[in-house]
């Protein structure tokens, strides 16, 4: 049986805001870390300098790999999921244009621009960008990316033990590669 085109997956689940109850705990757990901290601040002056340079820091660091997303982002204006996928060998037995088009999916929310200048504007991937210097994800969402991956396109991640790319999943190519070599689930 040939699958459908992977243009015809399922849409991705559009995340709800919190409504209700939710969102009145969510404000009152920050008025409570409020409090704590500006009494602990008040209590403890260089405790507030200490924060006031971590947050300097984290915005400078923002700032400047936002503006480096940015470029890069000019740089691709003419690349799309198209292009994303013509950079794989799609001869290889292993090439499955559901991966692909999950991982692009799946690394959507990563890659989106947050300068006013560019908000809400997307970075094209390339295979070899890597995921914690271009996308700023950390090893312990890599797995929750592939998990994602592996679930939309349709294969199991029950045994990775013979898997060529375990452990080795740096670069969005990495993921492609990693999940294409899982074998599919079975039909339900």
């Amino acid at each position: 049986m040939m699958r459908t085109f992977s243009r015809w997956m399922p849409a991705l689940p559009v995340p709800q805001p919190l409504r209700g109850w939710k969102r009145i705990v969510l404000y009152a757990v920050g008025a409570v870390a409020l409090a704590i901290a500006v009494r602990t601040y008040i209590r403890y002056p260089i405790a507030l300098a200490v924060g006031l340079v971590l947050v300097l820091a984290y915005i400078a660091v923002s700032m400047t790999m936002e503006r480096r997303l940015a470029r890069k982002a000019d740089d691709r204006q003419a690349e799309d999921i198209g292009t994303f996928a013509r950079a794989f060998d799609r001869r290889s037995p292993n090439f499955d244009p559901w991966v692909v088009r999950a991982t692009w999916d799946a690394l959507a929310p990563w890659s989106v621009l947050r300068s006013k200048r560019n908000s809400g504007a997307r970075l094209p991937l390339r295979p070899t960008d890597d995921l914690s210097d271009v996308l700023g994800i950390v090893n312990e969402d890599v797995d929750d990316v592939v998990e994602e991956v592996a679930k939309r396109s349709g294969r199991s991640l029950d045994d990775i033990r013979g898997n060529p790319y375990k452990g080795r999943v740096r670069t969005v190519g990495d993921v492609v590669q990693f999940v294409s070599h899982q074998p599919r689930r079975p039909a339900a």
